[in-house]
């Protein structure tokens, strides 16, 4: 009894570490696209959805848990859109910044 009891916690941990690791990843993804630096944001996705796929919730998850995942899901949802509209945002500003730089250089 006592073992079980052990390796339930430990797997309680375990899931919170990595739901910490995901918060964080979360953060520092929302921060990038704050400051415009894109170029990262690929490799911490890989990462957030990495761990991710390791959560495993089995039903006997305390609810605290499962909403806190749920939660996590929703800003990075969120947090995607949020991405692909700055991205968006971005390469049409290249590209009209592109037109202007083609049109000085041809008053030259």
């Amino acid at each position: 009894m006592g073992g079980n009891t052990f390796r339930r916690e430990d797997k309680m941990n375990n899931i919170e570490d990595d739901l910490s690791e995901l918060e964080n990843i979360s953060k520092n993804i929302s921060d990038l696209i704050y400051n415009n630096q894109f170029e990262q944001i690929p490799l911490l996705e890989l990462t957030r959805q990495s761990i991710i796929k390791n959560i495993q919730i089995d039903k006997n998850s305390d609810a605290k848990s499962v909403n806190r995942i749920s939660d996590l899901i929703t800003d990075n949802v969120q947090m995607i859109s949020q991405t692909e509209q700055s991205l968006n945002t971005l390469k049409a500003d290249h590209y009209k910044f592109n037109k202007r730089m083609e049109a000085y250089q041809n008053i030259t």
